[in-house]
């Protein structure tokens, strides 16, 4: 949460090179942001656990490239 008002209800998993992951699925939300993309939980019913390992292994590979 940042600042005084939770603008969401539960956990908000976030990545801050969404921009660059490859989001067919439009699986990840935008909302007005340019770079930072992300996907809101609020029930562990509803995780897709395969599917969100696939998008943080794509971030580690995103950010192992920007390491180089």
């Amino acid at each position: 949460m940042w600042g005084t008002t939770k603008s969401y209800e539960g956990v908000r998993m976030g990545f801050s090179k969404g921009f660059l992951m490859n989001d067919d699925l439009n699986y990840l939300e935008k909302g007005d942001r340019k770079q930072i993309y992300y996907k809101d939980f609020t029930d562990i019913k509803n995780i897709d656990f395969y599917l969100l390992k696939v998008y943080i292994f794509e971030a580690l590979l995103i950010d192992e490239e920007f390491k180089k």
